[in-house]
């Protein structure tokens, strides 16, 4: 069975994939608190050493908290992306799309939406995956949505189970 690996912030971190996606081979490496800058700096340890087939990358939204522009943000993922790609010829990599979220001045809908954006133009431009989480998340009014998130932007057991059972049929289609 194929290994994955999923990396970034906390959203990742909280993310138990023993539970909900427990019939894949699935690494955990997300770390609360990390910005793309400390992904950067963890990536060989963390990512590129235990040599996964599929990695997934989520990180961003600590940056925009942090006031990084979102041409240093998708700069860093290119950065992140490349270095894999380098190192694990034979590894699929996906980029996913930052979650909106409820209500979080320093993570505004619009900067998230224009950050995404240029993932996008990141994956494209490395020749890599791309996984858009918003369908699942983001409202009417483009928000998160109120019944998966417990504080405006780390999702609650509502929302991981939504995540898994978006990503269910994506993983399966991988391995």
């Amino acid at each position: 069975m194929k290994q994955i690996l999923m990396t970034g912030d906390s959203i990742t971190d909280h993310f138990n994939t023993g539970l909900w996606l427990k019939e894949f081979n699935i690494t955990n490496s997300g770390v609360s608190g990390n910005s793309s800058d400390d992904l950067l700096g963890r990536l060989h340890k963390d990512v590129i050493v235990p040599a996964p087939n599929i990695v997934m990358i989520l990180i961003g939204t600590n940056d925009l908290a942090q006031g990084r522009s979102i041409d240093y943000i998708s700069g860093n993922i290119g950065k992140i992306v490349s270095q894999i790609k380098a190192s694990l010829k034979a590894s699929e990599i996906f980029t996913t799309s930052v979650l909106p979220t409820l209500n979080n001045d320093p993570r505004p809908n619009g900067v998230i939406d224009e950050l995404n954006k240029m993932i996008i133009e990141v994956s494209e431009k490395h020749n890599s995956g791309y996984i858009d989480l918003h369908p699942v998340f983001r409202s009417s009014s483009g928000e998160l949505k109120k019944e998966f998130t417990y504080d405006g932007l780390h999702l609650n057991e509502a929302g991981y189970r939504a995540w898994a059972e978006y990503l269910r049929p994506i993983l399966k289609k991988m391995i």
